[in-house]
């Protein structure tokens, strides 16, 4: 099964139960990107608490509406600290 982005590529779609969403950061539309992988860059901090993300590249919800995609780890981090020593555990 593939898919095709906004931007007209082609990609082939993840694992039956993955699902694939779009980031968006001040317009700029990137992705898609399995679930588990944008969770990995919430904990790295390469997507933010608020950039967006949609499954359709039409509605979009921001991160923190989203909490069953921030790893439990991140879910009291406040300050870029914080973010630090999760990533140490």
């Amino acid at each position: 099964m593939t898919e095709t982005t906004q931007a007209g590529t082609t990609t082939q779609a993840a694992s039956v139960g993955t699902r694939l969403w779009f980031t968006r950061r001040l317009g700029v539309v990137r992705g898609p990107f399995p679930e588990r992988q944008i969770s990995r860059y919430i904990l790295l901090g390469r997507i933010r608490e608020d950039d967006e993300l949609s499954l359709d590249g039409t509605h979009w919800k921001p991160v923190h509406q989203l909490p069953e995609l921030i790893p439990d780890v991140m879910k009291n981090v406040r300050t870029e600290a914080d973010r630090q020593q999760a990533l140490a555990i």
